[in-house]
């Protein structure tokens, strides 16, 4: 999950540049708000993260950035992304086979996706791996 997220990070910081905001502001801005975001998410216990996004204001920003993200296809690609990463992992296909269809399928000239797949879904899916052993 980690290269994943870093090219998230970074798509932010070089919006900030292209907007006037100087590198090294902008840096640590995205740095520390990256942080504080991921804090919420570690104390938000063991039932996922549902309430965290309904803690969004209606018509607020966050909302808007989430619906618009969702409609796009960008949730359900970063899904079928984790998916053809651990069907690699797990010895069942090589690289993008067996990815599941998405937005993207219908729409290849439009759909460009905001995260690459990388270590960022790697440590989820290392994690999954990790639970479902421990169940047996």
């Amino acid at each position: 999950m980690m290269g994943t997220y870093y090219a998230f990070i970074h798509s932010i910081h070089s919006w900030q540049i292209e907007q006037g905001v100087d590198s090294a502001p902008a840096s640590k801005y995205v740095g520390a708000l990256m942080h504080s975001i991921a804090n919420d998410g570690k104390l938000a216990g063991t039932e996922g993260f549902d309430e965290l996004i309904l803690e969004q204001t209606p018509g607020g920003l966050n909302e808007q950035g989430i619906r618009e993200l969702t409609s796009a296809g960008v949730m359900d690609e970063f899904k079928a992304t984790m998916s053809s990463i651990d069907a690699r992992w797990s010895g069942l296909a090589e690289a993008s086979e067996k990815r599941p269809a998405t937005i993207r399928d219908k729409r290849e000239a439009k759909a460009k996706l905001m995260w690459a797949a990388g270590g960022f879904m790697a440590g989820v899916i290392a994690t999954v791996a990790v639970l479902k052993a421990s169940r047996k």
